[in-house]
C-alpha cells in the first residue's frame, strides 16, 4: 500500500535550503514552496525598474542541482522572467530531479500595484504530475491575485488536481480575504490548497494549508525561515466518496471547457 502522507515545507528565503536545521530534515520532505517575488518583492523595481532574469541564471542551476541531489519538488518562488523588461512575466517554476518540469505565468495582474505596467499577463498552462513517495501527485498552481478568480482553480480541478499551490505577496490588511479564499478553493474543488505568503515584508500576512474538507492543516515545525506540515492525500478520496463537486457541477463545467 502506498504511503499517502506528504511532508510540505513552506520556505521564506532562497537561502533556507542551506539552513542546517532544514538540511537535517530534507530526507523526509517531499515539496518545498516559496512565495511570490522571492528576490525582494516589488521593491526591486523601485531600485531597478528594468530588472528581469532568464532561466539560465546560475542560482537557478544551483536550485536544479539541489532538487536532483535531494529528490525534492521545489517551487522557488516566482521571478520576473523574460528576454527583456518589456517581455517579462511573473513566472512560477517547478523544479524536480534537476529539471524545470513546469512553468506557470501569472494571468491576473493586480492593477492597484501597477502590476500591469511591470509584467505581461501570462497564458494558462495545464497541471502536471510528479511521482512522490510512489504516489502520482497532480499539481496545479496559481499566483496571488489569481486566487480571486474561482474559474481558474476550477479549471485546474476539472483536469484532475491533488494540490493547488498559491504563491503570494498578500498584505495582512486583507488577511481574512486571503484565508477565506484559500479555504473556499479547497472546499469547492475538494483538493489540498497550500497558500505560501511572504515573510520578507512586515506588511504581508500568514501562510495557510487547507485540506479537501476545508480544515486548516497545522504546522508541525515552525521557525523564522520555514514551516513544515504533513498532508494525507487519502482525504481527497474520502471527501469525494460523500459527493464529488467536479462531477456534480453543471453550469461551471460548460463555462470552463
Amino acid at each position: 500500500m502506498n504511503n499517502k502522507n506528504l511532508n510540505i515545507c513552506l520556505s521564506y528565503s532562497l537561502n533556507t535550503i542551506n539552513n542546517k536545521s532544514l538540511k537535517a530534515q530534507l530526507k523526509n520532505i517531499d515539496i518545498i514552496i516559496m512565495p511570490e517575488m522571492i528576490l525582494g518583492g516589488y521593491s526591486v523595481f523601485k531600485e531597478e525598474k528594468d530588472f528581469f532574469i532568464t532561466k539560465d541564471e546560475p542560482f537557478i542551476k544551483s536550485l536544479l542541482n539541489f532538487t536532483k541531489e535531494n529528490k525534492i519538488l521545489l517551487f522557488p518562488g516566482t521571478f520576473p522572467i523574460g528576454h527583456s523588461h518589456k517581455e517579462r512575466k511573473n513566472v512560477s517554476l517547478a523544479l524536480y530531479n534537476g529539471k524545470i518540469i513546469n512553468e506557470y505565468e501569472k494571468i491576473h495582474l493586480f492593477k492597484p500595484l501597477n502590476e500591469h505596467k511591470l509584467f505581461k499577463p501570462g497564458k494558462y498552462t495545464k497541471n502536471f504530475t510528479v511521482n512522490l513517495r510512489c504516489n502520482k501527485v497532480k499539481v496545479g498552481n496559481i499566483i496571488c491575485f489569481d486566487l480571486r478568480f474561482p474559474e481558474l482553480a476550477r479549471k485546474r480541478a476539472k483536469e484532475g488536481m491533488d494540490l493547488l499551490i498559491v504563491q503570494a505577496w498578500w498584505p495582512k490588511e486583507r488577511e481574512e480575504i486571503w484565508r477565506t479564499l484559500l479555504k473556499a478553493r479547497a472546499i469547492e474543488n475538494q483538493t489540498f490548497v497550500i497558500g505560501v505568503n511572504s515573510k520578507n515584508d512586515i506588511h504581508c500576512g500568514k501562510s495557510y494549508v487547507f485540506d479537501p474538507f476545508g480544515n486548516e492543516v497545522k504546522f508541525t515545525t515552525v521557525t523564522k525561515d520555514y514551516e513544515i506540515c504533513s498532508i494525507d492525500l487519502s482525504l481527497i478520496n474520502s471527501v469525494k466518496k460523500i459527493f464529488d463537486n467536479i462531477k456534480s457541477a453543471k453550469l461551471i463545467n460548460d463555462l470552463c471547457k
